[in-house]
């Protein structure tokens, strides 16, 4: 609860700013018409001012309300007979459950703000839960994808094919580490759409075998720098769809889309709720 106060303090600031800014504005313009035309002096301070501000500050209240209720807000609802989905808003690393990270086909390891942002959730979920101690987590997932097809890249590493997904452990925390996109020549990452629904398919399909009737979190794959070309609302609804073609799927612990706090204002739960219930 402490954290998703801090997470709704932080998701005011801005609001706060712009609140502040335009009272700031107000003021300056009064003072410089009442220093012009001194006989409306009364009329901006008695009436002007006041209905001004009682307006933005209304609008600062509804802006509070609208934020603090997506934030708390937990909309679930069984996606198929087999799977009951939630949607929520907050820092996915810190969900106590199994927590889906999509990476890039080499799994690197190294956030240099060039092949890995510090800012993305593959950053920060090395920076969070490895810190410097990259060697190691570097050993790990080259052990774990010991056995996997790869094939040698352009750095003289190995790439794997999109999709290939991998279990991590750490501090009592369960990771899936999921291939979503590819480099060009230029070390952007992109991926097309026909590859990014077979990323998705191969990460329900690895969640029904390894979820072992735990809770998975997923966030919203491919709203990062996967280059996909869809919007947050256009990946959640993506996601919620997946999953409801999937009806022989079973993951008891059920799954929760995490959308990031910084995310929440671009989605619309009315159609959320619209494209469920047509269920």
């Amino acid at each position: 609860m402490k954290w998703k106060m801090y997470q709704l303090f932080k998701a005011k600031i801005n609001i706060l700013k712009m609140y502040f800014m335009i009272v700031g504005v107000i003021s300056s313009f009064a003072t410089i018409v009442t220093s012009i035309f001194p006989d409306v002096s009364n009329y901006f301070i008695g009436y002007g001012i006041k209905s001004l501000l009682l307006f933005f500050g209304g609008l600062l209240i509804c802006a509070i309300i609208f934020e603090l209720n997506l934030l708390f807000q937990v909309i679930k609802f069984q996606v198929t007979k087999k799977i009951e989905m939630g949607i929520s808003v907050g820092n996915i690393l810190k969900k106590n459950s199994i927590i889906v990270i999509p990476v890039n086909e080499y799994f690197d390891v190294v956030v240099d703000d060039n092949i890995i942002a510090k800012e993305s959730l593959h950053g920060q979920f090395i920076t969070n839960f490895f810190g410097g101690n990259t060697e190691e987590l570097k050993n790990r997932i080259k052990a774990k994808l010991d056995g996997k097809v790869g094939l040698l890249g352009n750095r003289n590493e190995k790439k794997y094919p999109l999709g290939t997904a991998i279990k991590l452990k750490e501090e009592g925390k369960t990771f899936f580490l999921i291939a979503l996109s590819k480099f060009d020549e230029n070390d952007k990452a992109y991926s097309s759409m026909e590859e990014y629904k077979k990323v998705l398919e191969s990460l329900i399909s690895y969640i029904h075998i390894n979820s072992n009737a735990k809770k998975v979190c997923i966030p919203l794959i491919g709203a990062g720098q996967s280059g996909i070309e869809l919007t947050e609302q256009g990946i959640l609804e993506n996601l919620i769809h997946m999953f409801k073609l999937r009806g022989e799927v079973t993951v008891s612990g059920g799954i929760e889309i995490v959308v990031y706090t910084g995310d929440a204002c671009k989605i619309n739960l009315a159609r959320i709720r619209s494209i469920v219930n047509e269920q």
